[in-house]
């Protein structure tokens, strides 16, 4: 999502990153209850998924937030760099001869 978000250019990839960044506006404690009472219905108490997901979804958004302030910085010249000429014309970077 991070790459996404800062290198390739699209419509809507503003309002996406203000869609993930809006994660980080709902506190963990308001969401408990509602949690709890999801994982009941699914059956999914006392269960691994039960820990997964919600730690997931609430840790996406920063996870986001800091890899999107460390792709920025990033140069976009480092996205492409130059090619040699042996790997151009598919030679291997170490030469090896086949076993006898």
């Amino acid at each position: 999502a991070t790459f996404a978000l800062t290198r390739l250019m699209w419509k809507q990839r503003k309002m996406l990153n203000k869609f993930f960044m809006l994660g980080l506006t709902i506190p963990i404690h308001a969401s408990i209850v509602p949690i709890y009472v999801t994982l009941s219905r699914l059956h999914m108490l006392n269960t691994y998924w039960a820990l997964i997901i919600p730690y997931s979804a609430f840790s996406l958004s920063m996870a986001i937030l800091v890899c999107t302030g460390f792709m920025n910085e990033i140069p976009l010249s480092w996205m492409n760099p130059p090619v040699s000429t042996a790997a151009a014309y598919g030679a291997s970077s170490c030469a090896s001869s086949p076993p006898s």
